[in-house]
């Protein structure tokens, strides 16, 4: 049999239904596995198949296409044996004759998707953009629209929002199922099918098309407040019922169009940021919010701004928070790494965590997480944005999610439990410490109650509770995750299925899978079509057998095996020993050492010899702090590669701070700092060291990667 060539990532790129019942022919002859990737926004292994090296891709970009097949200077090999897919020759929209109806192709993404490997999205042949175009919307949307129709659909995504769902836009679902048939379904044809398809992880087949009903659009208004717990307290009642004007948070997430909120349970921070909006009536379009384009009045967008913009981009304070959560996920490792003596390091780890846990941890959360200002008569001044359907519902559309990664756990529960459940929350983080809390957020909104048998609001509106972890802490999350699986259980909580999930460990898998399959009243039903529909089980794969007990194949084994705590790593950190640091030829650190000096060297020179920031008692001073701050920042750069460039910023920095320590010893004289104006010479200084700390070593890093890709983690 001839198969569709399979592109250079790996992946097979069907431009059409006939080539995938194809690859579907294959794989149920020959007893493998297919499945789709969608944007890739879930847990890697809920979207591939076994073995297929996800790592390997995740920071895969192509250099050139070629027929739409994306093509890197060098070849990765993912052959597993297996098949998977991507759909994005397969992103078109159909229109009825009479506009009422879009039909988009499973590859379409909603929005536009910066990471998309095939480099095939952009705004213009996204599905909400081209909606947009004829006055159309769908109701609701997540936080970001990055994922393909297919995608989003599978795994039970939604809104924030009681009100509105986008599941009510949804109108038709053509897929091909196991045995190479294709099925059309609805609400009104094949009811059933419809309802098992529409949130099936891929388990049922492969979507090719949605149909959807569009509404009229629409233009939001909203506000963002930033604000310690207790300053809600005449408005919203996080821990309990409606009391007079103070609404429950139950009947705030009823009455509220859309919502979303942030919960920093941190001791000494505790605060809460609540993104609210709706619906902009004829009384909102003031003239401060509209303009004449063409002869026509339209909005004048003041978008939500979710991170402080520097220059009209939200991209500088990006950087900076990544640098700040890296450091915070990271610094045990960096620090244990280079202690080896048993002693010393139990004397740093107390006198570290006594700090940390005493305040230091609270001050820097606090500065990061900004309150909002405050107006003379002591009242707040939230932010206020107000925008199209299409990009304001996505707050979360500006964030970077290579730049700030964050994976979680999201637990849906019955709304009328919300009370309870942020109250059994609350004492959790009250009475854990940091090991509850860790320190990142908690985000929780609420859904809509959906039809469809395997979401995880079927027959119910749910509150969600999503449990953040920073994407470049180290260990296994489900470490973290346990302990909320087992503090919201008696709640009866549903898990989203894209995201990390129970159960994580062999010994207490039965007890999980009996418990997920109760919270689930359909869940016979959907086992029964799937299956009718896949009786060969080629899109199941080791993932979901574990993960939903589907029986008739291999035995399971954990995805992502649990990593137990060391005794002596602080805060739960794993500690990582030069054993597992991955070695290169000397060339690369005798490369990188000559990079450092050559980019320290013209940010040295010409702040000294042309700008005057600062003058040395010597030509030979000079050059030795350059050399000095060069092989900083380089061979750090190629000796701690495996843990991003913040470990370069952070040993460089301490190098500086060395460096001035002596500095002072000998009075001020290897280097004397100049005033600004009204900028002292200390302050200047402070400055620009700490830009040197982030800029030499980073650039360092990243050259480094490009040079030495091989010997860089992917």
């Amino acid at each position: 049999m001839s198969l569709p060539l399979r592109g250079p990532d790996g992946y097979y790129h069907p431009s059409n239904e006939s080539e995938i019942i194809e690859l579907i022919t294959y794989a149920r002859a020959k007893g493998i596995t297919i499945r789709v990737r969608g944007s890739g926004h879930s847990v890697p292994e809920a979207i591939c198949t076994d073995n297929f090296p996800y790592p390997a891709i995740v920071d895969y970009v192509p250099e050139i296409t070629d027929n739409n097949y994306p093509a890197n200077l060098e070849q990765i090999d993912v052959d597993n044996g297996q098949i998977d897919l991507m759909l994005d020759k397969m992103n078109k929209l159909t229109w009825s004759d009479d506009g009422t109806l879009v039909t988009a192709q499973a590859g379409c993404h909603l929005g536009y998707d910066p990471y998309d490997p095939t480099q095939t999205s952009t705004y213009f042949n996204s599905l909400f953009y081209q909606m947009e175009q004829r006055n159309l919307a769908v109701p609701d949307m997540g936080g970001i629209t990055h994922q393909t129709v297919g995608g989003f659909l599978s795994t039970g995504s939604s809104g924030g929002s009681t009100t509105y769902s986008l599941e009510t836009a949804i109108y038709a679902i053509r897929f091909i199922d196991g045995l190479g048939n294709v099925n059309v379904c609805s609400r009104q044809e094949n009811p059933d099918m419809f309802a098992a398809v529409a949130v099936s992880m891929g388990l049922l087949g492969i979507i090719t098309e949605v149909t959807f009903q569009p509404i009229p659009r629409f233009d939001i208004i909203g506000e963002e407040h930033i604000r310690p717990i207790s300053d809600f307290s005449t408005w919203i009642n996080f821990f309990g019922p409606t009391k007079g004007s103070v609404l429950g948070i139950e009947d705030y997430f009823r009455t509220t169009e859309y919502s979303r909120m942030l919960w920093w349970p941190q001791k000494k921070v505790s605060k809460m940021t609540v993104w609210q909006a709706r619906h902009m009536k004829p009384a909102d379009y003031t003239p401060d919010r509209v303009q004449q384009v063409g002869g026509k009045t339209v909005l004048k967008a003041k978008p939500y701004q979710e991170m402080t913009w520097v220059f009209g981009t939200p991209t500088t304070f990006e950087a900076l928070a990544d640098l700040f959560y890296t450091g915070l996920a990271m610094w045990p490792v960096w620090l244990f790494t280079f202690i080896k003596t048993s002693w010393l390091r139990q004397f740093v780890q107390g006198a570290v965590e006594a700090f940390w846990n005493r305040g230091l941890l609270a001050m820097i959360l606090n500065a990061f997480v900004t309150t909002d200002k405050r107006n003379p008569d002591g009242s707040w001044q939230p932010q206020q944005f107000w925008d199209t359907w299409w990009r304001g519902l996505p707050m979360d559309n500006q964030m970077d999610d290579r730049q700030m990664p964050v994976v979680f756990t999201e637990l849906w529960i019955p709304l009328e439990k919300a009370a309870d459940v942020m109250t059994a929350l609350k004492n959790f983080y009250d009475n854990g410490g940091l090991p509850a809390t860790s320190t990142f957020s908690c985000e929780v909104y609420a859904t809509k109650a959906s039809d469809y048998w395997l979401s995880p609001a079927y027959g119910t509106d749910v509150i969600r509770i999503d449990v953040f972890v920073y994407g470049k802490n180290p260990g296994v999350p489900s470490q973290y995750y346990q302990q909320f699986w087992e503090l919201l259980k008696p709640f009866g909580f549903r898990a989203h299925w894209g995201k990390w999930m129970p159960p994580s460990t062999t010994a207490d898998r039965q007890e999980w899978l009996q418990y997920i399959q109760q919270m689930h009243p359909r869940w016979n039903d959907f086992m029964a079509m799937r299956e009718k529909l896949d009786p060969s089980q080629i899109f199941v794969t080791n993932y979901w057998r574990w993960h939903m007990g589907i029986e008739g194949g291999p035995t399971p084994t954990p995805p992502s095996p649990v990593q137990p705590l060391p005794p002596d790593g602080p805060n739960g950190a794993l500690v990582y020993g030069w054993s597992q640091h991955r070695s290169a030829p000397w060339y690369v650190y005798v490369a990188l050492g000559l990079l450092g000096i050559a980019i320290s060297y013209p940010i040295e020179f010409i702040s000294s010899n042309v700008l005057g920031i600062f003058t040395f008692s010597s030509k030979d001073l000079e050059l030795f702090i350059i050399v000095v701050l060069g092989l900083c920042s380089g061979l750090t750069a190629a000796f701690l590669r495996w843990w991003g460039p913040v470990g370069g910023m952070a040993v460089t920095l301490l190098a500086i701070i060395a460096a001035n320590i002596v500095n002072v010893f000998l009075g001020l004289t290897g280097w004397i700092w100049s005033s600004y104006g009204p900028i002292p010479g200390w302050l200047v200084g402070t400055l620009f060291e700490t830009m040197c700390a982030l800029v030499i070593p980073g650039l360092s890093w990243m050259i480094g990667k490009r040079l030495f890709a091989s010997y860089w983690p992917r």
